[in-house]
């Protein structure tokens, strides 16, 4: 659609972008990729966000903690300020940029492999999960949300999922009461499936499943319309409850409960994407985590029965977290929402879809083969090591095999051993001031350390427990395949990433 076309569609003109006069482009970049999310984007006093990441690139950092987020590229940085300079130029550029971002994400996702699926784009994943719960059918009914234990979700998901305000501060810049329910929502139930038990070690996923399944029923049984977070993946690499399962249970309530992939660590194939939506169910994904993007880019894909049904849905409860631009231009819906395109999201999808261009690129066999070869040597490590023990995960069925079929989430728990030989469990504030260590560089090398955050993994000897996470990104790939060692390489810095954490530990 020609951009004038576009415009008129959608109305007036959405203004360029203003930035600081005097400042290097760069600069103006960087500032511009803070903009446009909640309190977490917001970078502290060593100029990083929440999850410790610079909106620049930082060469030398070993990156192995996609599961929380990652830090931009030299690639992915030039492609979002190459897009910010249209926008500070061209009142059009924030319209035609977001309706090709929806485009891009399609095709590369495998989204566009079901013909009728169409893309939102939103601030980030929890964004996605409050979105997704504002265009679920009522007619009159509660609705009832069923998720996975909160702790192997993102900070915020449950509020989201809840109705609720999650953050002080929206996207869109407005100031909110964080737990409150947004404006004029009222009668939305949630409840969360734990997927380990005390200790951290596994529920038998069929026991999963019975849960999943025995509250969707009790709620369906009062009446209520139910919303199931099926979860691919969680913090430590789950999948719950498992698909058969889900499949069976819709089938056996239709029209009364519907289906929302939490897949925002996007650790999946085209394949699995297309399988997904073409069950009908609305899958939610970010730029940030293995795709390797600036954090804080999110997009729900919605299936084609889902879309014609929610065209007519009115959309100005989500004023506060959306725009138009981030709708289908289709969608005479989203005019109530914000006119001005969110540019610092358009700038972080832009960065993302860099990266994962390049990864799509590569040929399947070998990254399959990159994946399970980097993740037999992360779990021999875990496994001799005297100073981790790692949390277990089922393996991952998919619908046809290839790479994501393998683990890339490694989840362990830190010991250390006192003088007279005792080993003992580090606490969750030991753990998390660890994890801070690596990320400045204070260990026996000097090179920092990114490493998924410290998430709550049970209970030992009364005591809670929490693990860090080597994590296998997608850019850690791509950079691989540059070379012909480049398999070597990244097996090299498998055992940095372990030295520094046994090194930290053996200070303590």
């Amino acid at each position: 659609m020609p951009a004038s076309a576009l415009a008129t569609l959608l109305g007036a003109a959405c203004p360029p972008v203003q930035g600081r006069p005097g400042l290097p482009p760069a600069v103006l970049t960087e500032q511009a990729l803070c903009r446009g999310g909640d309190s977490r984007i917001r970078l502290g006093a060593e100029g990083r966000n929440a999850y410790a990441c610079p909106p620049r690139p930082e060469p030398g950092l070993l990156a192995w903690g996609s599961s929380t987020a990652s830090v931009v590229s030299e690639a992915g940085f030039a492609a979002a300020r190459e897009l910010h300079q249209r926008l500070l130029v061209d009142s059009q550029a924030g319209w035609v940029a977001a309706q090709r971002i929806r485009s891009d994400i399609g095709l590369l996702s495998g989204a566009a492999r079901v013909p009728g699926t169409e893309v939102v784009l939103a601030a980030s994943g929890t964004d996605v999960h409050l979105i997704a719960t504002q265009l679920q059918p009522r007619q009159g009914r509660a609705l009832h949300v069923l998720m996975a234990e909160p702790g192997e979700t993102g900070r915020g998901v449950s509020a989201a999922l809840a109705g609720c305000h999650f953050d002080d501060s929206t996207c869109q810049g407005r100031a909110v009461s964080a737990r409150q329910p947004l404006d004029g929502l009222d009668g939305q139930f949630l409840e969360a499936v734990a997927l380990r038990q005390d200790d951290g070690a596994l529920r038998c996923a069929a026991e999963v499943d019975a849960s999943f399944h025995d509250r969707a029923v009790s709620a369906l049984c009062q009446g209520r319309q139910v919303l199931l977070v099926l979860t691919d993946l969680s913090k430590t690499g789950l999948l719950a409850p498992s698909p058969a399962s889900v499949s069976r249970l819709q089938a056996e309530w239709p029209g009364r409960l519907q289906v929302l992939v939490d897949a925002c660590q996007f650790r999946l194939s085209e394949a699995s994407v297309a399988d997904y939506l073409t069950r009908g169910w609305l899958v939610a994904l970010t730029g940030s985590k293995f795709v390797g993007g600036p954090a804080f880019c999110g997009a729900l894909l919605l299936p084609p029965s889902t879309a014609a049904r929610a065209r007519s849905l009115t959309l100005a409860g989500l004023g506060a977290y959306s725009c138009r631009t981030d709708w289908p231009a289709t969608w005479l819906a989203a005019q109530v929402l914000p006119p001005e395109a969110n540019a610092g999201l358009l700038l972080r999808w832009e960065a993302a879809l860099c990266e994962l261009r390049a990864f799509r690129a590569l040929p399947p066999g070998w990254v399959a083969q990159a994946v399970r070869l980097w993740g037999e040597a992360i779990s021999a490590r875990v496994t001799a090591s005297p100073w981790l023990q790692g949390l277990s995960a089922p393996a991952l069925q998919r619908v046809e095999p290839g790479w994501d079929a393998w683990p890339t989430i490694f989840p362990f728990a830190l010991q250390a051993w006192r003088a007279d030989g005792v080993c003992r469990p580090l606490s969750p504030q030991e753990t998390a001031g660890l994890h801070r260590a690596l990320r400045r560089g204070e260990g026996p090398s000097g090179r920092a350390v990114q490493l998924g955050q410290p998430v709550a993994c049970g209970r030992r000897d009364g005591l809670e427990r929490s693990a860090l996470r080597v994590c296998i990104g997608l850019r850690n790939l791509c950079e691989a395949a540059q070379t012909a060692d480049g398999l070597q390489r990244g097996l090299h810095d498998i055992e940095q990433v372990f030295d520094e954490i046994e090194g930290l530990l053996r200070r303590l």
